[in-house]
């Protein structure tokens, strides 16, 4: 008989262990999913050469993220997509994380507002370096230039 603390749930919610915790989140819905698609494609597009847009699909792992060279380290920017079931963790403990790892810049898009915020790491913290909120644009140099405008992320 198998041990039940190794059988994998089947349902079809997001399990993640994050600094020892076990989260466990709903799905998450089609603003989530067409955002880190948009974000994606607009990340591709803005290529630069020694850096590689990362999307993870399950774990404890940032939505999207950069990295250099061809491995899934050193990350260079960890990027999160808010859900309701995700905002604090994304926001608080997930920051908090990458922060004390070190990863230079972090972004979070809420698609619920829109809102995109870019921080980078100063110091072991993170300052807001760039927001946007509808229709405004903001254009983010590092660490690849892009052109966000959080309702063009959205889309109708």
């Amino acid at each position: 008989m198998p041990d039940e603390s190794t059988e994998l749930p089947t349902d079809l919610a997001r399990y993640e262990l994050v600094d020892g915790v076990l989260t466990v989140a709903p799905t998450a819905l089609s603003p989530h999913q067409r955002s880190v698609g948009a974000l994606f494609l607009l990340m591709q597009q803005a290529h630069q050469p020694g850096l590689h847009v990362v999307l993870s699909m399950r774990g404890p792992h940032p939505d999207l993220r950069i990295v250099e060279g061809d491995g899934l380290h050193p990350v260079v920017l960890a990027v999160e997509v808010l859900t309701k079931s995700s905002a604090s963790e994304d926001q608080i403990r997930k920051r908090a994380r990458y922060a004390t790892d070190g990863v230079p810049h972090f972004w979070i898009f809420d698609p619920s507002e829109p809102t995109f915020t870019a921080y980078s790491l100063r110091n072991g913290v993170y300052f807001e370096t760039h927001r946007a909120t509808g229709e405004e644009i903001t254009e983010v140099r590092h660490p690849i230039p892009i052109r966000i405008c959080p309702a063009e992320i959205t889309g109708p």
